[in-house]
């Protein structure tokens, strides 16, 4: 459940009397996205605030588990006791655009979610405590790859224009790759088809799913002003003359990343859960149909497989080989995922590979957000990459710094991914997992 702050009298403009903030706990990075709503189940067009922190969570937990360590502690704490301040600065005086307010009364409501490191990690409690005390009182919640799955689906595909799908949101992270199916929930709100009910969902995944950003061990920062959430239905130039998704050759495309297309699957699969029957309140009008949840990440296949700097041949070929034997089993169970008209890549790795690709020395989300992001594109960023060390790849224009070392098992992840699907365009949204929850709690005001 969303944690919520009561109402307080503080500094606003006439025209705000919420706000609604968002935070997530990753293994690579800890994240806020802060929107004001103007008016009941409206967001204000004035945009939001977007901070991210390079807090490194998941540091060394591997697949087994394990714990999180002090500094990794430390690290996430202390960004989350900025953001309460962020938030509270936000309620008290300080409008998005700097500008001082008049005196009214205003709701805060902010959730917060943990998702991999966390899941994994045998003193989770203990962090949920600190995380708590952080955020006044707001305890994030630890949630599942379904959950996961279903908050990215629809902050990647609210308002986006429903003759684009059905549609397929990719969700990869550090310990997990999501991949969510289904129609257009419609702009903001997320109703439900015209075509009256369907089926309950079919979710896959494992008990300890979810999908992050990655992990590194330096801290950095990156702030970024993303403009408003979506309100309205959009059609992106670039799905005017084609359809982005589906490969128009049919069969498996041959630029595969290294080595042979079969062979072991060392890395598990998923397992499969449903929600019928859960009582957890899904939505069959509201999400993704079909859920696949697969322990492909950034940061477990950087860990297992690219263990030299940098990598040599032979760890990239059992790398591809682990990620492409996986994404082929899932399209063996999940055909349906073949049928997505638009292919949409969300986190990190996704807009890192679209900057990269537009070789920006400054990330620019006007251009990121609903951009092409092609195989072309990606094997060269990674024959660009992939014989670099991990320190010499800083400042690569489009390579955030806090990336740099898992960006090369991204790439491998995109075209593994792609060959499977049988994909040569995608399209790569900067709204994700954070825009999911914002636009959850605004729709729970419409209920």
């Amino acid at each position: 459940m969303a944690a919520t702050a009561g109402a307080v009298t503080c500094a606003r403009g006439a025209a705000f009397d919420e706000i609604l903030a968002a935070v997530d706990c990753g293994s690579n990075c800890t994240r806020l996205l802060v929107c004001h709503v103007e008016q009941p189940g409206k967001l204000s067009q004035d945009g939001g605030m977007r901070l991210t922190r390079f807090t490194s969570m998941g540091e060394g937990l591997g697949d087994g588990g394990g714990e999180l360590t002090p500094d990794a502690l430390r690290r996430t704490v202390d960004v989350l006791r900025e953001y309460r301040a962020v938030v509270d600065g936000k309620v008290h005086g300080q409008g998005i655009d700097g500008g001082e307010r008049p005196p009214r009364t205003m709701r805060v409501r902010m959730r917060a979610v943990a998702t991999s490191a966390a899941r994994r990690a045998k003193n989770c409690d203990s962090f949920l405590a600190a995380a708590q005390a952080a955020l006044g009182s707001v305890r994030p919640d630890v949630i599942s790859g379904e959950e996961e799955a279903r908050l990215s689906f629809l902050g990647a595909v609210s308002g986006l224009d429903p003759a684009m799908g059905p549609f397929l949101v990719v969700d990869m992270g550090g310990g997990s790759t999501e991949l969510a199916f289904g129609p257009a929930p419609g702009p903001e709100t997320c109703p439900g088809s015209e075509t009256g009910p369907e089926p309950g969902p079919t979710v896959s995944g494992s008990g300890s799913n979810c999908c992050d950003n990655g992990v590194t061990i330096q801290a950095a920062v990156q702030d970024r002003d993303p403009g408003p959430i979506a309100h309205s239905s959009v059609r992106p130039e670039s799905a005017d003359s084609e359809e982005v998704g589906r490969s128009r050759s049919t069969g498996f495309p041959d630029d595969a990343v290294a080595g042979p297309e079969d062979g072991p699957e060392p890395v598990p699969g998923s397992t499969v859960w449903s929600h019928r029957g859960s009582g957890n309140g899904w939505d069959p009008h509201s999400g993704p149909r079909v859920i696949e949840s697969v322990e492909i990440g950034t940061v477990r296949l950087t860990e297992r497989f690219l263990k030299s700097d940098p990598p040599t041949a032979e760890e990239l070929r059992a790398c591809h080989v682990a990620a492409l034997g996986c994404f082929r089993e899932v399209l063996k169970r999940r055909p349906v995922f073949a049928q997505a008209r638009t292919i949409i890549g969300v986190a990190g790795t996704a807009s890192t590979l679209a900057a990269m690709g537009m070789e920006m020395v400054t990330y620019d989300r006007t251009r990121v957000h609903l951009s092409k992001l092609t195989r072309g594109t990606v094997r060269r960023v990674f024959d660009q990459i992939k014989g670099i060390p991990t320190a010499d790849r800083v400042g690569i224009p489009g390579l955030e710094k806090g990336r740099e070392d898992v960006i090369v098992a991204g790439c491998v992840i995109v075209l593994a991914l792609m060959e499977a699907l049988g994909s040569d365009t995608w399209l790569a949204s900067d709204c994700d997992l954070l825009d999911g929850i914002v636009l959850d709690l605004l729709r729970r005001d419409r209920q």
